[in-house]
């Protein structure tokens, strides 16, 4: 097996014309300009685009303050939606703009709660299952940026076009692992795992897992985390495993050696990095 031992590259950013620009810029040139401008979906961040399209096809929400600037807008300007992007907003906040718009061409969502209001209890917002209801729809990527704790039971007995999933913080591997049993599509996870689990994991379906991001809980063995990735982590080709390191007792993950690692690892896998994050 060719192992890697690398570190991450970081990816070269694109820029971008904002549609603020891509009007000052063109639609003065002439009238076909002016009317392919008007028509085609356009990706918008309300933090730096006031002029809206008629179309819009990647939205952008970081502050309570765009809302005003978000209820102006028609249902039929999202009509062409694909991504969808909400950061720094309380939950009846997001809960606001996900009935206020259609949703069933969406492939991407991010979602990121105010600080605030993140000590509230996740299962009782309703947020968190619309979105992942789209995934009956076109949705392909979720991304939770805090606390996942839904019962398992409230949420759809299928995700039938999940691709990648992305949970700030999530239960146990228990938890993870029936979240797996949903997703037969699943391609990719990035996710932060609470506290132990000492049940044997099930498996119910056959799915194809190929890039994990772990964040491991502080006390997690490498027998706990062998366990989660023999029992789910067949096809796994890419593992990244992040350890955040506190000043009084170092993480047990961190005191195994090269050789504990690589027993661990799945025969297709060809990439490994792991990484610790010191914190306060």
């Amino acid at each position: 097996m060719a192992l890697k031992l690398s570190c991450l590259s970081k990816k070269r950013k694109r820029d971008y014309l904002t549609y603020n620009d891509i009007i000052k810029s063109f639609s003065n040139l002439n009238n076909r300009f002016k009317a392919i401008l008007e028509n085609y979906s356009h990706n918008i961040n309300l933090e730096i685009d006031k002029n809206i399209p008629k179309s819009i096809r990647l939205l952008k929400i970081t502050l309570n303050s765009q809302l005003d600037l978000f209820n102006s807008l028609k249902t039929n300007q999202f009509l062409s939606l694909r991504s969808l992007t909400i950061s720094n907003l309380r939950y009846n906040e997001i809960n606001h703009i996900l009935n206020s718009i259609p949703s069933t061409q969406l492939e991407y969502i991010y979602i990121g709660i105010c600080v605030n209001d993140q000590k509230e209890d996740f299962s009782k917002v309703l947020s968190s299952l619309q979105i992942l209801s789209l995934t009956q729809y076109r949705l392909k990527c979720c991304r939770f940026k805090d606390q996942f704790s839904i019962p398992i039971q409230d949420l759809p007995e299928k995700f039938p076009q999940l691709e990648h999933l992305q949970i700030k913080s999530c239960k146990n591997f228990s938890y993870l692992s029936q979240i797996l049993n949903r997703t037969e599509k699943i391609r990719s996870i990035d996710v932060s795992i609470r506290e132990s689990c000492q049940q044997t994991l099930v498996i119910s379906n056959q799915y194809y897992l190929t890039y994990l991001i772990l964040r491991p809980f502080h006390e997690c063995t490498i027998d706990e985390l062998n366990h989660f990735i023999q029992r789910r982590c067949f096809y796994l080709k890419k593992l990244i495993i992040q350890i955040y390191v506190y000043t009084v007792n170092q993480p047990k993950l961190l005191n195994i050696n090269k050789y504990q690692w690589i027993n661990i690892f799945p025969k297709q896998l060809n990439y490994f990095y792991l990484k610790s994050i010191p914190t306060a």
